[in-house]
């Protein structure tokens, strides 16, 4: 809640990274008014929504060999793609639907994660990167996608994640 210059309350939803170089520190990020506070019903119901919306596209899912997520600007996983099984997974998708990348993972994993998705959508751009984690108990490589999707004015902004194990390049035995 801010005060404006002529003294009104307003509610600012912000999403802000800073970086620092040497003694500067830069501040990106986006900053809006907001006409509502977000509580849990409203992610529920913007989850169920998405839910409803690719439950269509369920065949798709299957043939397709990677993981897909919708992660919004608040780094809040929507969508976990049916196509892969718990096991693969950081947690369980009842752990993680719902959930932001600071609930999930330890904070310099979700930091990472949550500046990979705000890269993609400051920048308007596709942005890749790789990263290991551990997975039953073994160190597994993924390379990350982060894809911005189009929004209407009173959405959070959003990316599509294309998430591919790519373990078995990462480690295989370099060939003479």
């Amino acid at each position: 809640m801010l005060t404006t210059i002529k003294g009104e309350q307003i509610l600012i939803d912000t999403n802000l990274r800073a970086k620092m170089k040497d003694d500067i520190i830069t501040i990106t990020g986006t900053l809006q008014e907001s006409s509502e506070v977000i509580d849990d019903k409203k992610v529920r119901e913007e989850m169920l929504d998405m839910k409803k919306e690719v439950s269509t596209f369920h065949e798709f899912f299957e043939t397709f060999d990677a993981l897909i997520m919708i992660v919004n600007e608040e780094g809040r996983i929507l969508f976990i793609s049916p196509n892969v099984d718990d096991r693969f997974l950081y947690k369980p998708r009842s752990e993680t639907i719902g959930k932001t990348f600071r609930e999930i993972f330890p904070k310099g994993q979700a930091e990472f994660f949550l500046a990979h998705c705000l890269e993609a959508i400051e920048n308007n751009k596709i942005m890749t990167m790789e990263y290991h984690l551990p997975i039953e108990n073994k160190v597994r490589w993924f390379q990350s996608q982060a894809i911005p999707v189009q929004v209407t004015n009173s959405e959070k902004k959003k990316v599509v994640t294309i998430i591919r194990d790519i373990t078995n390049l990462k480690t295989k035995p370099i060939e003479d």
